[in-house]
Formats: C-alpha cells, sequence, structure tokens
C-alpha cells in the first residue's frame, strides 16, 4: 500500500519536470536557421537567420529621409550599426540602408516607388510581418529581404507585389502580382526575376523565391 506522502509525491513530480523545462515563450532569442530549395539540385539548403536588434544603435532623427516613419529594422555586422527605415507619405513610400561605423552614418540604398493620382482604392503597403535578415554567402554582412504590394483597383484583382534583397547598397529584386483564388479559378501569381539575380550569390534566389512563395498568395 502506498502511503499519503509517496502519493503527494507521485503527483507532484510531473509538475515540478514541467516547472524545469523552459517554455517557448522563455527560450533565448538567438540566431536560428531555415530550409531553402537549391534552384539548380532541387536540393534543400540551410540557411542562417540572423536576429533583428531591438534597440537603435543610429538615431533616426540624425538621418535624412522623406516622410514619416512606418517602422524601422536595426543589426550590426562588419559594416558596423544598420539601420533600415521604411517611410511613407500618402502616394509614396521609401526604403533608407544606413550604416555607421566609427562615428560616420553612410547612406547604402534608397528605394523609392509610388502609386500616384489614383481615383479608385490605393494600395501602397509594406508587407511588415515578412521582413527577414540573413548572411546567405557568409561574409558577416546581412541582407534584409522585404516586399511591398502596390495596386490602383476598385475590385478584387491581383496587386502588384515586389519583393527586395538588400546588401551592402546592392539591390535584388523580384517583381510580379499577387495571386487570388475563387473556388478552382486562380489569377494573378506573375513573377518576374530580375536580372540583377545573374550577379548574386546563388543563394539569394533560392531565398527569394521561396519567400515569394510564402507572400503571393492574397487570403480575402
Amino acid at each position: 500500500m502506498i502511503g499519503p506522502m509517496r502519493i503527494v509525491s507521485l503527483v507532484l513530480l510531473p509538475i515540478l519536470l514541467a516547472s524545469c523545462t523552459p517554455s517557448a515563450d522563455q527560450q533565448p532569442d538567438e540566431e536560428g536557421s531555415s530550409m531553402v530549395e537549391d534552384q539548380n539540385t532541387g536540393q534543400e539548403l540551410e540557411v542562417d537567420l540572423l536576429t533583428f536588434s531591438d534597440e537603435q544603435a543610429i538615431d533616426p532623427s540624425t538621418l535624412a529621409y522623406d516622410g514619416e516613419i512606418a517602422f524601422t529594422k536595426s543589426w550590426q555586422d562588419d559594416n558596423g550599426d544598420n539601420i533600415a527605415l521604411f517611410t511613407r507619405k500618402e502616394e509614396e513610400i521609401f526604403v533608407y540602408h544606413y550604416a555607421s561605423k566609427e562615428g560616420e552614418d553612410r547612406l547604402l540604398r534608397r528605394i523609392y516607388d509610388f502609386e500616384k493620382d489614383c481615383e479608385f482604392d490605393r494600395t501602397l503597403e509594406f508587407l511588415k510581418n515578412d521582413i527577414l535578415l540573413t548572411d546567405l554567402d557568409n561574409d558577416k554582412v546581412g541582407e534584409i529581404s522585404f516586399a511591398y504590394r502596390k495596386a490602383c483597383i476598385s475590385d478584387v484583382s491581383p496587386k502588384e507585389l515586389k519583393l527586395l534583397i538588400l546588401e551592402n547598397g546592392d539591390k535584388y529584386i523580384i517583381r510580379g502580382n499577387t495571386l487570388i483564388s475563387f473556388g478552382e479559378k486562380s489569377y494573378g501569381g506573375d513573377k518576374k526575376v530580375d536580372a540583377s539575380f545573374d550577379q548574386a550569390p546563388e543563394r539569394f534566389l533560392s531565398h527569394a523565391n521561396q519567400l515569394w512563395e510564402e507572400i503571393v498568395e492574397e487570403v480575402y
């Protein structure tokens, strides 16, 4: 016969073990990895995912930019402290990539797009939840990947979609439109890979194509 104290111990043991195991929210914020498919071999490749910093080492108020800041992304690499400013006006959007090292701020790249004189419903939006930081070529310089949609339409039609990778001032881009499905019929989903990827490290296009597949479909 099991005594009362033994029963209490058996009941408490699973609870104590569970309390010693870190929950998902308690796990440390570390660099991770993801898998992408190699465009030439079809094999999966591991990709290093870097971590954006919660603190801004560069004060955006000291930088030159147009519009109002929608949000920022900061990180560190061999270029020093980096910040990407995502800004917008009513009909225009901008992205500025600044790097600072030894007290010198440098503008590495400026991206500009617009949807002006729209008489219908204007769409001009960053996909804020789909921004990634990687080091695909292991050169200690991060690449930031982001996308945005734009349109001037009055119905449920595909929107123009652009996905960009910025690294050290270089720009690589895929252009196309969103994919919309109604029952068994689909519309849009066109994609054109820019020639800039011909000069990019091999993994850049595999990474960009995977991101495109994750964001191209619009859900209503």
